[in-house]
């Protein structure tokens, strides 16, 4: 019950003491962050600290516009969500299906850790990458 209280909302990626607790452990051995709920998170940062009046976010997966599809109107007409393409943008992740690191991205805007483990990163996009 105190995880639930002091990472609420992310109470969602509890594990207990019998599963090693090292640094990127449970990111890179579970599926952290199964349900995506802090999509909804990293919109709400970015709409936070972009003063853009449209903030281009990569729609990568599904849990990115339902995140979108949480916030308010007013926020919603701030996020432009865009493909791989329309270079710059935001690529939010919560490492679900790939627990490495991104190394293709290199700005870090933002990340989320509970339990020693990244469970949400955000990157700033300026340039073209290489598609993995």
């Amino acid at each position: 019950v105190v995880f639930m209280v002091r990472n609420h909302p992310f109470q969602q990626v509890y594990f207990n003491r019998f599963i090693s607790h090292e640094p990127e452990y449970l990111r890179k051995n579970f599926d952290y962050e199964y349900w995506g709920a802090s999509y909804m998170n990293g919109l709400e940062y970015l709409l936070d600290h972009d003063t853009s009046s449209r903030i281009r976010v990569f729609q990568s997966i599904s849990p990115v516009y339902h995140g979108f599809m949480m916030l308010q109107p007013h926020q919603q007409d701030r996020i432009h969500l865009v493909d791989r393409d329309s270079i710059p943008y935001y690529f939010i992740t919560t490492f679900r299906q790939h627990p490495d690191d991104y190394p293709e991205y290199k700005e870090i805007v933002h990340e989320i850790k509970v339990q020693n483990s990244t469970m949400l990163r955000i990157y700033k996009v300026d340039t073209v990458v290489a598609k993995p």
